[in-house]
């Protein structure tokens, strides 16, 4: 089963177009994922903190972009956070294991976005960073990290 076709409900889905320029932003906060999308792909854009997961009990990132690529789709899952980058590692692999390793999600590759607000020191690894590496690298993705915005192609 594909990630678009698992989780299809309105009342989480942010926006659902070809738009040129995906964003993902925090009310009143300048943290920032910024998707080109230079190929006009379908992308899809979800609220997972209060959307596809409303418990206030589980750990879960903030949004998850799923870009169409015909035969398997990009995932993203996106943490806009403070200064805690070992909670956000925690979110997003929670929110992996929940949304896409459990329900046997297949066809996708899948990539974390942690953008913080204040720098951290890159020296110093969290314990949870190579674990959920291992996890992304498994799912033909990668972990990227950036301080108040990041931009990529999608």
């Amino acid at each position: 089963m594909r990630f678009k076709d698992r989780y299809c409900d309105e009342s989480y889905i942010v926006s659902d177009d070809e738009r040129p320029i995906v964003s993902v932003k925090d009310s009143g906060s300048s943290r920032q994922w910024i998707g080109l999308n230079q190929n006009k792909k379908n992308v899809v854009k979800y609220r997972v903190d209060g959307g596809i997961v409303t418990s206030k009990e589980e750990s879960k990132c903030d949004y998850a972009v799923c870009v169409d690529n015909i035969t398997s789709d990009t995932i993203y899952l996106i943490e806009l956070k403070g200064c805690d980058y070992k909670h956000a590692l925690d979110q997003i692999s929670s929110t992996l294991d929940k949304l896409i390793i459990s329900p046997g999600i297949a066809d996708c590759s899948v990539n974390g976005r942690v953008v913080l607000s204040r720098g951290r020191n890159p020296k110093i690894r969290c314990s949870t960073e190579p674990q959920l590496i291992k996890k992304l690298m498994l799912l033909k993705g990668n972990l990227e990290s950036k301080t108040n915005k990041l931009q990529e192609n999608i």
